[in-house]
C-alpha cells in the first residue's frame, strides 16, 4: 500500500471514530473535525518517507486513545447527575502497568 492510501486511510479512521466517540456531543463533533483536518494539512507538503510513517503513527496512537480512553458524559438534569455513554472498546480487558510498559501501549490519562 503505498503512503498516500496509508495517510487518506488514517484521516478517514480518525473521522470515523470521532463520529462515533462524540456522537451526540455536535460542537465537539466540529472543533475535532476541525483539529484532524488542521493537523492533516499541516503536514501535507512532507515528502520524507520516514517523516510520514512517524506522522502515521502519531495519527493511528491518536486514533487507539479516541477509541479506548475517551468516554462522553451527558447530564441527567433530572436527577443532577452525569451518565457515562461507555462503548464497549473502553471496556477491553485490563493489563498491569508492568505489563503496559513492556508492550507499545500507551496509559490514557484524564485531565
Amino acid at each position: 500500500m503505498s503512503l498516500r492510501s496509508e495517510v487518506l486511510n488514517c484521516y478517514r479512521a480518525l473521522m470515523k471514530t470521532r463520529s462515533i466517540v462524540f456522537k451526540e456531543d455536535q460542537e465537539a463533533l466540529v472543533v475535532i473535525a476541525q483539529q484532524i483536518r488542521h493537523h492533516f494539512r499541516q503536514n501535507q507538503n512532507e515528502n520524507d518517507p520516514e517523516k510520514i510513517k512517524e506522522l502515521l503513527q502519531v495519527g493511528w496512537d491518536a486514533n487507539r486513545y479516541l477509541k479506548e480512553c475517551v468516554v462522553q458524559a451527558k447530564l441527567n438534569e433530572e436527577k443532577g447527575t452525569y451518565e457515562l455513554q461507555i462503548r464497549p472498546e473502553v471496556l477491553r480487558e485490563q493489563i498491569t502497568y508492568e505489563e503496559m510498559k513492556s508492550s507499545d501501549m500507551k496509559p490514557c490519562r484524564s485531565k
